[in-house]
């Protein structure tokens, strides 16, 4: 929709609307009107409601958002195996150093232990 002039009883030209919502700009010669000013907010508030009725159970994969990787770190062409790619690594790493921490504590114990 575009922006329309809004005319009072007599024809003449009071407000001009905004293009997406419709709502009401009065001009700069026009006293302020509470009465206008609750009904954009009206039309502001039920706009929110149609976009909130929309989004919310929304849920967002990423298995078709495919990843540029020029340096051929990932086996994964989208961002989703990426992610579960990268999960796996880090996973692995964790085993790892909880084998190293365990090794390096029983090296720690022996030396105190010849001391």
């Amino acid at each position: 929709m575009a922006s329309k002039y809004l005319k009072n009883s007599e024809g003449i030209v009071r407000a001009v609307t905004s293009d997406n919502l419709q709502l009401e700009k009065p001009l700069l010669n026009e006293n302020y009107d509470i009465e206008v000013h609750n009904r954009n907010m009206d039309k502001i508030d039920s706009a929110i409601q149609e976009v909130k009725g929309k989004v919310d159970g929304l849920e967002l994969t990423a298995e078709r958002v495919s990843i540029a990787d020029s340096t051929n770190k990932f086996e994964a062409t989208n961002v989703e195996d990426a992610l579960l790619e990268n999960k796996t690594s880090i996973l692995s790493l964790q085993s790892e150093l909880g084998t190293n921490k365990t090794t390096l504590q029983n090296n720690i114990n022996a030396i105190r232990e010849v001391l």
